[in-house]
């Protein structure tokens, strides 16, 4: 509407019709995996460092193709008002799991806002979740999976810990390899107490950090120990409880009986 113009649809069915479209993008991901190849290592510090490396992958390719958007470029009018990046505001209700949904989508948020009425905020690549005008959370958005963050759920988890074999975001307390390694490993000797006990190294990794948790638990493996979350505490260099000592009132009589044997000496 902006700019005049009418769009045309293909045909259902026949996807080859947007070849002139899918074709670009298909070259452009065969570039890119050329190009990580040559790079010898497809790892990057940072989502900055990536974005700038298709940055440059983007600009060698459009760089053929600057004449003919040189003609074009007097044709085009300016672009709409509105930004592209303005988030989309969804009213949102935390369920009793302590979910919320967002386009179809489940997030998890602190136990403590269940019932809690909220608005989210939703931009192209994090949602901002809001309650009046304060912003109570933010988190990246999801890419289809779900959006569970187990440190929001783990302390009214581990109170019912029987929940934790029908929960429906099972898969979601599994962070990291090791520790669903872990959690078989321990219902392997228990059923019961191995849900317990892996519940409570989750809780281990919203405390004390899941990096540290994590490096306990791969040396346990090494080792061939048992990750039970009493061995994962002495790895975590947790702060040593200061003992209670208790000193009783000295009795002044027995320095009385000292200093008299001192006289008589």
């Amino acid at each position: 509407n902006h700019y005049g113009v009418t769009p045309s649809r293909n045909n259902p069915g026949e996807s080859q019709e947007n070849g002139s479209v899918e074709k670009s993008n298909d070259l452009f991901k065969i570039t890119v995996d050329q190009l990580l190849m040559l790079r010898g290592s497809r790892n990057f510090k940072n989502l900055a460092e990536y974005e700038e490396f298709l940055q440059q992958v983007q600009s060698s390719r459009n760089s053929s193709r600057k004449e003919e958007l040189a003609l074009e470029m007097p044709k085009l009018k300016e672009l709409p008002n509105d930004k592209w990046s303005t988030p989309k505001i969804f009213p949102v209700r935390v369920s009793p799991s302590s979910t919320i949904q967002i386009d179809s989508i489940p997030y998890s948020v602190p136990s403590r806002l269940i019932s809690f009425a909220l608005m989210a905020h939703v931009f192209y690549n994090k949602i901002k979740i809001y309650y009046g005008q304060k912003c109570l959370q933010e988190m990246p958005k999801s890419q289809g999976a779900e959006g569970i963050n187990y440190r929001h759920i783990i302390d009214s988890l581990i109170r019912k810990p029987g929940a934790f074999a029908n929960y429906q975001y099972k898969e979601a307390l599994f962070p990291r390899l090791c520790f669903r390694q872990a959690y078989d490993d321990l219902i392997s000797n228990s059923k019961s107490r191995g849900v317990k006990q892996y519940l409570e190294i989750l809780q281990l990794a919203k405390m004390h950090g899941e990096q540290q948790v994590a490096a306990g638990l791969e040396l346990l493996f090494e080792q061939k120990i048992t990750p039970i979350p009493e061995k994962i505490k002495l790895l975590l260099d947790l702060p040593v409880p200061v003992p209670y000592i208790k000193i009783d009132q000295p009795q002044l009589a027995a320095y009385d009986q000292l200093l008299c044997k001192e006289f008589a000496a």
